[in-house]
């Protein structure tokens, strides 16, 4: 019972598969850092579009200091020599926009994709080194989100008045973890993200992770949306008994009175686990025995839907306004049972070529933090290597003047043509 109600939707929402087909490394790298770091249990959201608020700043930080964006360039090719002792060097990136085509020369390059991506990016023949050869042996997970808007605030549990107007937003500020609802997690984006997502005179923006994504793919849109519009009555209407005591304990703030939360985790899992098997929830008293207000995203993390099926009653009856399904056949990858061994490390044979994206090498997992840190680590390799590159530069420079020479030569047979 407790795999089903609990850490089959935490597996759902870390790598979109259930607890049988992940790999215990995945879920162990979580729990460990929840168990270590007391910021680890904090859930942050950005205000708005990840455009304006995530890689916005970052574009803007690095056209300061000089860096260029090629945008709308595809990359379609990595051009590399190879030279007689079998030495692969990169010379260079083909990119397309539309008909215009022009090779990016550097001296280091970094390829930052997902699996799929550079699956199709990397050259056939480098599949004889056995490190570019394991990268295939990787695959990305299907999953499909849903964005729907209601006519009303849709997690709003305290006075049903307040989820019916729309001069206002009112609900649960929070990503929401269930496991009796074909998705695995889900937000109300004109809370969490109000800065682009709240509309005035409109209300909540559900954003919704169908996981697994499987059997979504070959869904028409209005299936799926009409599917997932039953799936939260379904998840609205179920355990409106639970007492409201509970909801105050749910949505208090977190409090310390000398207890060390890096301490009491594991008894709070402990208890957790117990009062799932046994369908009780006589383990609130816990927070009160250790002086100690759990935060709403911890609480919804670990009781699923116990608590977010509890914590909507006021949804029946509103409708949906507006709605979006994006479906990606290949996203994270799927992070099995022995697969770890065939992530690569950032630095590859090639030596002036680095790899980048959370399917690579890191200690966290595949995730936008898992990238982060891989961009890290795949920077701190470049500047390892910096004397080193700097050789290959030479050297590469003197081929290519060298092979200009050659084309330059003309015979005295076509001068006279």
């Amino acid at each position: 019972m407790s795999i089903q109600r609990m850490w089959d939707p935490v597996a759902y929402a870390l790598g979109f598969i259930d607890c049988d087909n992940i790999s215990a490394r995945c879920m162990l790298t979580i729990f460990s850092l929840f168990a270590t770091k007391t910021e680890a249990t904090l859930l942050r959201m950005l205000k708005g579009s990840p455009d304006v608020y995530l890689s916005g700043p970052i574009r803007k930080y690095i056209e300061d200091k000089g860096g260029r964006f090629h945008l709308r360039w595809g990359c379609r090719q990595i051009l590399y020599d190879r030279s007689p002792d079998g030495e692969i060097l990169v010379t260079g990136l083909a990119t397309l926009k539309a008909t215009d085509k022009k090779v990016v020369k550097a001296d280091a390059y970094v390829v930052a994709c997902d699996v799929p991506g550079i699956k199709r990016l990397l050259p056939s023949q480098w599949r004889e080194s056995k490190f570019f050869d394991n990268i295939y042996e990787l695959v990305g997970v299907p999953v499909v989100t849903v964005q729907l808007r209601y006519n009303g605030w849709v997690t709003e549990l305290q006075d049903l008045e307040r989820s019916r107007q729309l001069w206002q937003a009112s609900g649960l500020d929070n990503l929401l973890y269930t496991p009796d609802a074909d998705f695995s997690c889900f937000a109300d984006l004109a809370l969490t993200s109000p800065e682009d997502y709240y509309i005035e005179g409109q209300g909540s923006l559900l954003q919704c992770v169908l996981t697994p994504g499987d059997p979504y793919m070959s869904l028409t849109n209005d299936k799926i949306i009409e599917r997932e519009s039953q799936s939260r009555f379904v998840v609205f209407k179920s355990y409106l008994s639970m007492p409201k005591s509970l909801l105050s304990t749910v949505i208090s703030p977190i409090t310390r009175s000398g207890k060390s939360y890096k301490n009491i985790m594991w008894v709070i899992f402990d208890q957790i686990l117990q009062a799932l098997v046994t369908s009780e929830f006589k383990m609130f008293g816990l927070t009160e025995h250790l002086s100690l207000r759990l935060p709403s995203s911890l609480l919804t993390f670990c009781m699923g839907a116990h608590m977010v099926l509890a914590l909507f009653p006021s949804s029946q009856g509103l409708e949906v306004i507006w709605s979006s399904v994006v479906k990606i056949a290949q996203s994270l990858y799927r992070e099995g049972p022995g697969k770890d061994p065939f992530r690569p490390d950032q630095k590859t044979p090639v030596k002036n070529f680095f790899l980048a994206g959370s399917y690579t090498k890191q200690d966290y997992i595949d995730s936008m933090e898992g990238a982060t840190l891989s961009g890290r680590q795949a920077s701190a390799y470049i500047c390892d290597a910096g004397e080193e590159l700097v050789a290959l530069r030479k050297k590469l420079a003197a081929v290519e003047s060298q092979e200009s020479a050659k084309s330059n030569t003309v015979t005295d047979e076509l001068s006279l043509v």
